[in-house]
């Protein structure tokens, strides 16, 4: 009789556990990401390009249960899915599943750009699902040049940190005239949402550039920060002139790894496209305050 007694604990004691054990499962399936502007290069229909974020505890996504991709925003039509990558990975010391979509760009620009700051990724299931991903700014750029007249020669971003993580503070560009006649460099853009060419303090850039440069050596150089150049900067004929310019931010806690340049002159445009100048995963242990959860509504 005791015996049957405590077989009978026993097997409570296990459903409850069993139970605890499924409920924590559920309650940990998870979306993490973390946010940062995505800027992307388009010049011609079918173009594409990639975003990335990890789930915890859903093994069971595949690029066949996925039913649409699209931005929550009115204005912008669903995405193609163009190709989906799965790998196992440990996020900050938790298993977990790396997934890298890569979608072809909704519809063709025909000049300027698209921005999307407060615009979370939607994933429909086929089975209704739906997950909401906050992966930070988003912005499309049509990639054209319009001059002849002015050319790129080297660019050196210049890494740095806030709290957490890598990101760029700015760059060193070199730029050359390749005509006869002067050309105005009349402004600088990487059609960030929230990260700008700080204008007001582009300096002329005279030292030789050996190795690996630094936001913060640089830019704690007063007696360098101190030669602001004023806009619009005049190049006479097949003059070069090697440009250091700032980024300034609005959120710290932003991360920008790969940019676009758009240069505007006095004889049209310089498009350098987007390009990965820092190429370091995001998910470092170092970032993890930064994470994002996503939602998954699965209550069907």
């Amino acid at each position: 009789m005791i015996k049957v007694t405590i077989i009978s604990i026993l097997s409570v004691i296990l459903a409850m556990l069993l139970i605890a054990h499924l409920e924590t499962e559920n309650s940990t399936q998870t979306i993490l990401v973390i946010p940062q502007e995505t800027i992307v290069s388009t010049k011609a229909p079918g173009d594409t390009f990639s975003l990335e974020f990890y789930t915890i505890d859903y093994p069971y996504l595949e690029a066949a249960m996925i039913e649409t991709v699209l931005l929550k925003s009115p204005e912008i039509q669903p995405f193609k899915l163009v190709d989906f990558k799965k790998e196992a990975i440990s996020f900050a010391l938790i298993d977990a599943k790396k997934i890298q979509l890569t979608l072809q760009v909704p519809h063709q620009l025909e000049g300027g750009y698209e921005r999307y700051q407060n615009a979370p990724l939607i994933l429909r299931l086929v089975d209704g699902t739906t997950m909401e991903i906050p992966i930070g700014p988003l912005s499309f750029v049509y990639e054209k040049s319009t001059t002849d007249h002015l050319t790129y020669r080297q660019i050196h971003n210049l890494p740095g940190r806030f709290a957490h993580g890598i990101t760029a503070k700015g760059m060193i560009i070199e730029l050359e005239n390749l005509k006869e006649d002067a050309v105005l460099i009349e402004s600088l853009d990487i059609f960030a949402a929230t990260i700008t060419v700080d204008h007001d303090h582009i300096v002329a850039y005279d030292h030789a550039i050996e190795g690996l440069l630094r936001a913060d050596e640089i830019f704690n150089d007063e007696a360098l920060m101190n030669q602001q150049l004023q806009l619009p900067i005049e190049l006479k004929g097949h003059e070069k002139i090697t440009l250091l310019m700032p980024f300034s931010y609005q959120d710290e806690t932003m991360l920008l790894h790969r940019y676009p340049i758009h240069i505007q002159t006095s004889k049209g445009v310089l498009y350098i496209p987007t390009f990965p100048y820092i190429n370091t995963t995001l998910y470092l242990e170092e970032n993890i305050p930064l994470k994002q959860e996503g939602m998954i509504d699965d209550s069907h």
